[in-house]
C-alpha cells in the first residue's frame, strides 16, 4: 500500500486556486445580480463590455490548464504530445490575451486603429545632401567603403574578445561594449543616408524614422555611460590593485554593464514616450537622418515644454554622470601615478586610459562642433548636413584603430590571431598559368605617333574609367617609390657628407651622384613634357599637326589688388621689405644648422626642412604678386602659373608633414631618452625626411598630373596666386569629379596623418611630463615642442580663416586676397622668430656666430 504524500507546492497552488476562483465568482455573481436588478442599459453593457473578456481568459487557461494534467495521467498519450501540452498554458492565454482584448474593448480598439491610421500609413519627406548626379555613386562608393571598413574593425574587436581567452577580463568584458555601441551608431545612420543618395527618393516610413531616431540618441546615451563604465574599471585596476579581483567579480560586472544599458535604454524609452504623445501635421524631417528634435517639429505647434526639458534634463544628467565618474576616476588615477614611483603604475595607466581619453575628448569635441555649425548661418547646407553625420562616423571609425593600436592586449591578440591563421594555410601553390592575349587593330588611327596604353584605351567605345584610374594609380605609386628611394639616399648621403670632413667623400659623391640626379631630373621634366604636349593635341589624326601656343604662348589674366596708382610703391616696398626679411631669418637658421657643430643634432637635421619649406612658400607667392602691383600687368604665363600653383601646394603640404616629423623627434626624445641615440640613427633620420617630402611630392605630383589633362577654354584666375582650384576653372565644363574627390581626398589623409601622428606624440609627452618629476624633462619639453605646437596652430588657424573668409560675402575683396596671402606669408615671417627666441641652442648659435664675427671685425 502506497501512503498519499501531499507535496507543499501542492498545498501552495490549489489555495491559490481556490481563493482566486472564490473572489472570482463572488465578483462575477455580484455583478450579475447588480445587472438584473437594474433597468438601465448602460450598466448591462459597462458589464459585458468589461466582463467578458476576463470570464473568456479565465476558462481558457482554466480548460488548457486542466486538459494539459490531463494528459500526464493518460498512459497512451505520446511524450511530444504531453511536452506540447505543457507548453500550451505558457503559449495559449498570452498569444489570445490581445486579440480578445483588443477586440471585445471598445477603446483599446479604436486607439489602436487611430494609431495605425496615423502611424503606419505615414510617409515622411526629408533633407538630403545635394549631389550633382555624376558624382552620386563615388560618394556612395566611399561612404559604402567607410562603413564596411568599420563594420569590419569593430567586428573584429568584438570576436577577439569572444574568441581570446588572454582577452576573458573585466576590462575587456566592459570594452566588448563599445564596438557594439559603434555598430548601433553607425548602422543606424549611414545605410539611410546612402541608400537616399543612389536612390534619390528622399522619403522614409514614419516607423523606419522612429526607429532610427531611437537607435541615434541610445547610441549617443551609449558612449557616455560605457566610458564611465570602462573608468570605474580602470579605477579599480590602478587604484586598488589588490583588491581588484575581489572587487570585480561576474557580479559586479553584470551590475556595471546593466546599468550603464538599462540607464541608457530607460532614458531614451521615456524620451520617446513623451515624443510618441506629440500629434503630427507635418511631413518634412529637416535633418538628413531621424532624431527627436527633428520628430517634434512635425507636431501641430502644441505644447513641447515637457519634452523639451525632459530633453534637456537627460542630456545634462547623462553628461554630469558620465563626467562625474571619469573625472573621479581619472583624477585619483593621475594623484596615484603622481605618488607611486613604481613604473609598472604608470605604464599600466598609459597603455589603458589613454585610448578612453582620445574618445571621450573625440565624441565631446565632434558634438560641441555639430551643434555649433547650425548656429552659424554662413555654413553651407551640405557642410552642415556632413557636420551633424560626424557624431555616428567619427567615433565608429576611430574607436577600433585608438584601441587596436594603444592597447597592447589586444594587438598582441590580433597579431596572434593573424600568425595562426597564417601558419594553418596551406603553402603550395599550383604552376602558374600564363594566357596571351592578341589584340590586331586594323582600319584605325592611333592619336599619338606610337602604340601605348592610352592610345589603345581612346580605340574602345565602352566606359573606360576603371582602366584610367588604375592608370594613374601605377603612375602615382610608380612615382612615390621611386621619388622616396632617390630622396631617401640622396639625403643620407649629403648627411654623410656635412658630417664627414674628408674631401675625398664628398668628391665621390659628387662625382657618381651628379650624372644621376641629371639623369632623373631629365627624365621627370621630359614625362612633364610630353604630358602637357600631349594634353593640348586633340585630335591629330584630323587635325594634323596641332601648334603649342595653346600651351606654351597662353597669358592668363589674374586678379589683383585695387590699389591707388600713389599707393602702389609704398605697398610694394612694405612688401620686399618683408620678402627680404623672410628669406634673411629662414637662411641664417638653415646656415646655422649646416655650419655650427652644436646644431648637428637629430632635431635640427629635421628642423632644416622647415625654413627651406617657408622659403618655398613665400618665394613662391610674394615676388609674383609684388611684381604686378609695380607693372600693373595682371597677367601670368600659364606654364609659370602651374609652377607657381605646384609650389604652393608643396609648401601647405610640407608644413603638415614637417612638423610631423619634428613631432616623432620630440616623442623619442623625452619618452625615450635613453633609447633616443640607438633610435634617431642617420638612417632613421634619412626615413622621417624622406618620408615627410616623398610623400608630400608624391601627392601633389599625382594631383597635377590629374590637373593636366583638363582642357582649357577659360583665361582668367580668380585669386591673387595660382592654385590647383583656380586652374581648374578654366576648364570647359567637363567633368572634375576625379579630380575633386583626389583633391579632397589629398587633404583628408594629409591632415589625418599629421594630426594623428602629433596629437600621439604630445599627448604621449604629456603625459610623461606630468608622471616624471624631474624638472630637467618638463623644461626640455617646454623648450622643444612649444615653438612646433605654436606652429602647428598658426597654420590651422590660418587655413581656417582663410577658408571662411571666402564664405562671408560681406568681406571686401582686398580683405579676402590678403587673406588668402596669410597662409604663405604669416609662417615663413614667424617660424624664424619663434624658433630663434624659443630654441636655446639656435640661440646660443646665432649670439656665438655674432659674437665672433664683432671680434673678428674689431
Amino acid at each position: 500500500m502506497y501512503k498519499a504524500v501531499l507535496h507543499p507546492g501542492g498545498t501552495y497552488i490549489f489555495s491559490g486556486f481556490m481563493l482566486s476562483c472564490s473572489w472570482k465568482i463572488f465578483s462575477y455573481v455580484k455583478i450579475l445580480i447588480t445587472c438584473l436588478g437594474t433597468r438601465k442599459s448602460e450598466a448591462k453593457s459597462k458589464a459585458l463590455n468589461t466582463c467578458v473578456a476576463q470570464l473568456v481568459i479565465f476558462f481558457i487557461f482554466e480548460v488548457v490548464g486542466i486538459f494539459t494534467i490531463l494528459s500526464y495521467r493518460l498512459k497512451n498519450v505520446s511524450a511530444d504530445l504531453q511536452k506540447i501540452m505543457g507548453m500550451l498554458i505558457f503559449l495559449v492565454s498570452p498569444l489570445l490575451n490581445p486579440i480578445v482584448y483588443g477586440l471585445n474593448a471598445s477603446e483599446i480598439r479604436i486607439t489602436l486603429l487611430k494609431t495605425l491610421n496615423q502611424t503606419f500609413s505615414y510617409n515622411l519627406q526629408i533633407a538630403s545632401f545635394d549631389i550633382p548626379t555624376p558624382v552620386n555613386y563615388p560618394v556612395f562608393t566611399m561612404g559604402l567603403l567607410l562603413y564596411l571598413f568599420s563594420v569590419f574593425c569593430n567586428l573584429t574587436i568584438i570576436l577577439l574578445i569572444i574568441t581570446q581567452q588572454t582577452l576573458h577580463k573585466p576590462m575587456f568584458y566592459i570594452l566588448f561594449s563599445l564596438p557594439l555601441n559603434d555598430l548601433i551608431g553607425i548602422s543606424a545612420m549611414l545605410p539611410r543616408v546612402l541608400a537616399d543618395i543612389v536612390t534619390q527618393t528622399h522619403s522614409v516610413y514614419y516607423p523606419t524614422c522612429v526607429f532610427q531616431a531611437f537607435l541615434c540618441h541610445m547610441y549617443g546615451g551609449g558612449v557616455l555611460f560605457v566610458l564611465a563604465a570602462m573608468s570605474i574599471d580602470r579605477y579599480f585596476a590602478i587604484c586598488k590593485p589588490l583588491q581588484y579581483p575581489s572587487i570585480m567579480t561576474p557580479l559586479t560586472l553584470c551590475v556595471i554593464i546593466s546599468a550603464a544599458w538599462g540607464l541608457d535604454l530607460a532614458m531614451i524609452l521615456a524620451l520617446f514616450a513623451l515624443q510618441s504623445r506629440v500629434k503630427r501635421c507635418k511631413a518634412y524631417i529637416l535633418n538628413i537622418y531621424c532624431d527627436n528634435p527633428s520628430l517634434l517639429r512635425l507636431s501641430c505647434g502644441e505644447d513641447l515644454t515637457v519634452n523639451n526639458i525632459y530633453g534637456l534634463a537627460m542630456t545634462a544628467v547623462m553628461q554630469i554622470i558620465s563626467v562625474g565618474i571619469q573625472l573621479f576616476s581619472y583624477i585619483n588615477i593621475l594623484v596615484i601615478c603622481i605618488i607611486n614611483r613604481q613604473s609598472d603604475t604608470k605604464s599600466k595607466a598609459v597603455n589603458t586610459c589613454v585610448a578612453q581619453l582620445v574618445t571621450f575628448f573625440l565624441f565631446e569635441f565632434t558634438t560641441t562642433f555639430v551643434i555649433l555649425s547650425y548656429r552659424f548661418q554662413n555654413i553651407p547646407p551640405n557642410a552642415q548636413k556632413l557636420c551633424g553625420m560626424m557624431i555616428y562616423l567619427l567615433l565608429p571609425i576611430i574607436n577600433p584603430i585608438i584601441y587596436g593600436m594603444k592597447t597592447r592586449d589586444i594587438r598582441t591578440a590580433f597579431f596572434m590571431v593573424l600568425v595562426v591563421s597564417i601558419l594553418a594555410q596551406n603553402r603550395s601553390i599550383s604552376y602558374p598559368t600564363c594566357y596571351l592575349q592578341s589584340l590586331l587593330i586594323h582600319l584605325t588611327t592611333i592619336v599619338d605617333m606610337f602604340c601605348n596604353n592610352p592610345s589603345l584605351v581612346r580605340l574602345i567605345c565602352d566606359d573606360t574609367r576603371i582602366n584610367n584610374y588604375y592608370g594613374l594609380f601605377i603612375t602615382a605609386i610608380f612615382q612615390d617609390v621611386t621619388l622616396i628611394v632617390v630622396i631617401f639616399t640622396y639625403i643620407q648621403i649629403l648627411l654623410t657628407c656635412v658630417m664627414n670632413k674628408s674631401s675625398d667623400a664628398r668628391r665621390k659623391a659628387i662625382q657618381t651622384c651628379g650624372t644621376h640626379l641629371v639623369v632623373l631630373l631629365f627624365l621627370e621634366f621630359n614625362t612633364c613634357f610630353s604630358s602637357s604636349i600631349l594634353a593640348s593635341i586633340s585630335s591629330f589624326s584630323e587635325k594634323g599637326f596641332v601648334t603649342l601656343n595653346q600651351t606654351f604662348s597662353y597669358n592668363l589674366q589674374i586678379a589683383s589688388f585695387d590699389i591707388p596708382t600713389p599707393v602702389n610703391y609704398p605697398v610694394f616696398t612694405m612688401g620686399l621689405l618683408l620678402y627680404l626679411f623672410s628669406v634673411f631669418c629662414n637662411l641664417t637658421i638653415m646656415l646655422l644648422i649646416i655650419t655650427q657643430k652644436t646644431l648637428h643634432k637629430p632635431m635640427f637635421y629635421i628642423l632644416f626642412s622647415l625654413p627651406l619649406n617657408d622659403l618655398i612658400g613665400i618665394s613662391a607667392m610674394l615676388p609674383r604678386v609684388l611684381a604686378d602691383i609695380v607693372t600693373q600687368t595682371h597677367s601670368v604665363y600659364y606654364p609659370t602659373c602651374v609652377f607657381q600653383a605646384f609650389l604652393c601646394h608643396m609648401y601647405g603640404g610640407g608644413v603638415l608633414f614637417v612638423l610631423a616629423a619634428m613631432s616623432i623627434d620630440r616623442y623619442f626624445a623625452i619618452c625615450k631618452p635613453l633609447q633616443y641615440p640607438s633610435i634617431m640613427t642617420p638612417f632613421t633620420l634619412c626615413v622621417i625626411i624622406s618620408a615627410a617630402w616623398g610623400l608630400d611630392l608624391a601627392m601633389i605630383l599625382t594631383l597635377f598630373a590629374l590637373q593636366s589633362r583638363v582642357k582649357r577654354c577659360k583665361a582668367y584666375i580668380l585669386n591673387i596666386n595660382c592654385d590647383n582650384p583656380s586652374l581648374l576653372r578654366l576648364s570647359c565644363g567637363e567633368d572634375l569629379t576625379v579630380n575633386n574627390i583626389y583633391g579632397l581626398a589629398m587633404t583628408a589623409v594629409m591632415q589625418i596623418i599629421s594630426v594623428g601622428i602629433q596629437l600621439f606624440s604630445y599627448i604621449n609627452i604629456l603625459v610623461i611630463c606630468i608622471i616624471n618629476r624631474q624638472s630637467d624633462t618638463k623644461s626640455k619639453a617646454v623648450n622643444t615642442c612649444v615653438a612646433q605646437l605654436v606652429t602647428f596652430f598658426l597654420f590651422e588657424f590660418t587655413t581656417t580663416f582663410v577658408i571662411l573668409s571666402y564664405r562671408f560675402q560681406n568681406i571686401p575683396p582686398n580683405a579676402q586676397k590678403l587673406c588668402g596671402m596669410m597662409i604663405y606669408l604669416l609662417l615663413p615671417i614667424i617660424n624664424p622668430i619663434i624658433y630663434g627666441m624659443k630654441t636655446r641652442d639656435i640661440r646660443t648659435a646665432f649670439f656665438m656666430v655674432v659674437r665672433k664675427k664683432i671680434i673678428a671685425f674689431t
